[in-house]
């Protein structure tokens, strides 16, 4: 799945945090100002079985069938469809509602993954999308695998998201902040103060905010008590703000501004 594929990449391209008094205002991210990570993320699919070195790594038959799954959050069941050589389709699913569909292309010399995602499950109902590519770090595999097999970074070539997923209205609250973004998630919650539910988010997605002076900041999101995502936000005399994102389960940083609309 794209969402946790992308590690930081999308997954804080599309959950800014907030922001503190003077910072109230609605947002878009700059994606030509994005620095993504450059540690490759390792994927695999030999002998049936598809693996992803994923924030929560994943494991599955690829056969085309829905298969159970545990800890991982908004879905139950998970499927990988074999596209030829060079192709996969990655479905998740609650219940029988489905969540998410990733779509891998492997160019023809292995040195390209053109990815779609789609998320079926915004509050505002209409499915959310992103697509770009993936870069092969290292050789192509070997004649006889698939072209999927190896070590990816995400870039920002051709890299679109919808526009909800780059959005974000931030408002001062006493001694805090409300944040809403474009595809619903929206909290409010105090600088220093316990950590507070992310609504819409997944189930466990929890977010704490902490004052560093007067014109930066920081976030923690966890999820289940496990941080996920360190972020810290520096308000610019221009009006818009740097963000870097820390992903501590891969230990990567990705950095990118947001710009006041």
């Amino acid at each position: 799945m794209k969402a946790m594929f992308l590690g930081a990449a999308l997954a804080v391209l599309a959950a800014p945090a907030a922001a503190q008094t003077g910072f109230d205002g609605t947002y878009k991210v700059d994606i030509g100002s994005a620095q993504l990570p450059d540690k490759p993320l390792n994927r695999a699919l030999k002998g049936g079985v598809y693996h992803c070195d994923c924030d929560i790594p994943m494991t599955v038959p690829a056969d085309g069938a829905w298969h159970k799954v545990t800890g991982r959050p908004r879905v139950d069941s998970l499927r990988v469809i074999v596209i030829g050589d060079d192709g996969l389709r990655i479905e998740g699913r609650q219940g029988e509602k489905l969540v998410y569909a990733t779509t891998d292309q492997v160019s023809a010399d292995g040195m390209v993954n053109n990815w779609t995602n789609t998320d079926f499950t915004p509050v505002s109902g209409e499915p959310f999308k992103a697509s770009g590519q993936d870069k092969r770090v290292g050789a192509a595999p070997a004649k006889g695998l698939h072209k999927i097999n190896g070590g990816w970074v995400t870039s920002t070539d051709g890299l679109k998201v919808d526009p909800a997923g780059l959005t974000v209205v931030m408002k001062s609250l006493p001694g805090g902040m409300s944040v809403t973004i474009g595809t619903g998630e929206t909290y409010q919650a105090q600088f220093g103060g316990p950590a507070v539910p992310i609504t819409n988010d997944a189930p466990g997605t929890m977010v704490r905010l902490r004052q560093i002076s007067a014109t930066s900041f920081a976030e923690e999101i966890s999820r289940n008590g496990k941080p996920i995502a360190l972020n810290t936000f520096v308000a610019a005399p221009d009006g818009s703000i740097a963000v870097t994102s820390h992903n501590p389960i891969q230990n990567t940083k990705t950095r990118y501004k947001l710009i006041r609309q």
